[in-house]
């Protein structure tokens, strides 16, 4: 995975790593078509994409400084554990 902050990550680097979640956040699309990840070539090979452990949450959540943190740690939590968390994250 990348050392910079920003850096990018090679298909071959998320294979490779094999993730049991992928989050994804696009910067501006509020609603990302998860179908585009599944679809990248050899992804089909990754745990989180043949488990559909591949989801959405608004990079508002992520990227904004202040309460937004909070609730978008929440909703990583509720990715990584949804047994322990509601839908929301709460």
């Amino acid at each position: 995975m990348p050392e910079q902050p920003g850096g990018a990550v090679a298909d071959d680097e998320v294979i490779a790593a094999n993730p049991k979640f992928i989050v994804v956040a696009w910067a501006g699309v509020a609603h990302p078509t998860l179908g585009r990840v599944a679809r990248r070539p050899g992804w089909d090979q990754v745990s989180a994409v043949r488990e559909a452990c591949v989801v959405a949450v608004d990079e508002i959540w992520l990227n904004a400084p202040g309460p937004n943190l909070a609730r978008g740690a929440r909703l990583l939590a509720a990715v990584i554990h949804p047994e322990v968390f509601t839908t929301d994250g709460e």
